[in-house]
Order: C-alpha cells, then structure tokens, then sequence
C-alpha cells in the first residue's frame, strides 16, 4: 500500500457540469466514445442516429 501523506490536495469548492459540451468541448469525443460502445455490439452511432434521440425522453 502506498503512502500518499506527502501529497497536498485543496478541497474542492466548484464543480462544473457541462452537459451539453459548450464550456469544455466534449461533442468530439462523446461522439467517438457512442461510436466504440455501438461497435462492440455490431451497430453504428452517426449524427443520423443522434438526430432520432435529441430531445427525447428516455421512454420515447
């Protein structure tokens, strides 16, 4: 077990949640991430796939 007594970390105050990807970027790479996730189970994740799901519920 390694001792970790050295390290200094402040606590955390802010957290940020950028759902929608406007303040950190992350369209590119949530798209790449639903692209490897579909081809493990033999399906394809396009923009024409994500045109069907925006502004769905999760029962629709």
């Amino acid at each position: 077990m390694m001792n970790y007594s050295f390290c200094y970390f402040k606590p955390i105050t802010y957290l940020i949640y950028d759902l929608d990807g406007l303040l950190l970027g992350t369209k590119t790479l949530y798209q790449k991430v639903n692209q490897i996730i579909a081809q493990r189970y033999g399906k394809t994740c396009d923009l024409s796939v994500k045109a069907k799901m925006a502004g769905r519920r999760i029962k629709e």
